[in-house]
């Protein structure tokens, strides 16, 4: 908490600030420390307002307190609305649709394509929509089908959930495998 007491010639700035630490031991410890400064204000008067700033100053304060508080008694703070990292870090899961196989009508066997879309499961999402992942060339209905094959995304998408992929799909047992690499931007986006 911050108290400004303002004079007429001599502004004083007061501080009283508390504050919990453990120390990653088992006891939590308590501080209030209070502080006191005189401002030097220059100040500026115009149409009736007046406006004061100061530079920067040193406030020198004193330790009024110290408590020793039971132990675990500091809980964690529960973690941000879940997004990207948080979803990660707990239970990464990915919500697939849209799937669709493309081949010659009059084969059974043979080469085709796979397509489906790709999104990470989480209630906020910087990025609301699916991925499009694709490929073209894929073995279907022989057992060569079980190869893992790249993912091929959407044009012009340079997504980051997933930012690179794997997939097979098994067509006798209608199994698709995902290996997926990706990366969050919710906490730092210049540093995802």
């Amino acid at each position: 908490m911050m108290l400004m007491q303002l004079s007429r010639k001599i502004p004083n700035l007061s501080l009283n600030q508390p504050w919990i630490t453990n120390l990653h031991t088992l006891s939590s410890v308590s501080y209030t420390g209070t502080a006191k400064a005189t401002l030097p204000l220059t100040c500026t008067s115009e149409s009736g307002r007046t406006a004061c700033e100061a530079d920067q100053i040193p406030v020198q304060g004193q330790l009024d307190a110290k408590a020793d508080l039971v132990p675990y008694s500091i809980e964690d703070p529960l973690p941000t609305a879940d997004g990207c990292t948080i979803s990660s870090v707990v239970s990464p899961s990915w919500t697939l649709s849209n799937f669709e196989i493309s081949r010659n009508a009059s084969e059974t066997r043979g080469q085709g394509a796979v397509a489906f879309n790709m999104k990470l499961n989480t209630k906020v999402n910087l990025f609301d929509y699916p991925v499009y992942i694709t490929h073209k060339g894929m073995e279907l209905g022989t057992s060569a089908a079980e190869a893992w094959y790249p993912c091929s995304f959407g044009a012009g998408e340079q997504p980051l959930a997933p930012k690179n992929c794997s997939f097979r799909y098994v067509e006798a047992t209608r199994t698709l495998a995902v290996n997926a690499e990706w990366a969050c931007m919710d906490l730092d986006d210049q540093n995802p």
